[in-house]
């Protein structure tokens, strides 16, 4: 029941490319996304870190599905 009004509500797919890029921003501020890409330079390291942080947000904030409004004549 819940889950059909949260469905309904919000894109998931969304939903979880936001959790997806949060997770990629924590593990690449602590270090332990090293062991999978070998980054050259520390600047390169905070870009990947801050583009993924601007994505979650940018998920987050378009996840709501449009309504479908008809517009009446009046």
């Amino acid at each position: 029941m819940i889950m059909k009004d949260l469905t309904k509500r919000f894109d998931l797919r969304f939903i979880a490319a936001g959790i997806t890029a949060f997770l990629l921003a924590i593990n690449t501020i602590t270090g332990t996304i090293q062991d999978v890409i070998p980054f050259n330079d520390p600047v390169n390291e905070m870009f990947f870190a801050f583009s993924n942080i601007l994505f979650g947000i940018l998920c987050f904030m378009i996840c709501k599905k449009e309504e479908n409004k008809v517009a009446s004549k009046g």
